[in-house]
This record gives C-alpha cells, structure tokens and sequence, in this order.
C-alpha cells in the first residue's frame, strides 16, 4: 500500500531531473548556435531530437520494475 506513493513520487523525481537535463542540455546547444556554423548546430540539433524518446524510454523502464 505504502510502496506506490513512494514510487510515483520517484517517477515524478526522475522525471524532473530529465527534464532539467532536457533545458540544461537546450541553452547548451542555443549557446553552441551563436557560436559555431550553422551546420555544427545541425549535427547538435539532430542528437538532441533523441532527447524526448530516451525520457519516454526511461519513465517506461521505471513503470515496468
């Protein structure tokens, strides 16, 4: 009984940092476009697409332990 709040308060907590991750990772890359060539902030723009799927991933890994 006690064991479900407890995780979803851990999901809501890994969801939090991923999604800190996410903005960090965000003004990293908007900092990198004032930077460098637009073609290097591509090639940054396309890893960072993957972002959204590896935190859909995770939540999906925590939810199945």
């Amino acid at each position: 009984m006690y064991c479900l709040p407890l995780k979803i308060k851990l999901i809501k907590a890994e969801v939090m940092i991923h999604l800190t991750i996410a903005i960090i990772n965000t003004i990293f890359i908007l900092q990198f476009k004032i930077y460098y060539d637009f073609i290097f902030f591509d090639f940054f723009k396309e890893l960072y697409l993957d972002f959204p799927l590896v935190i859909v991933s995770n939540i999906c890994q925590l939810l199945n332990h």
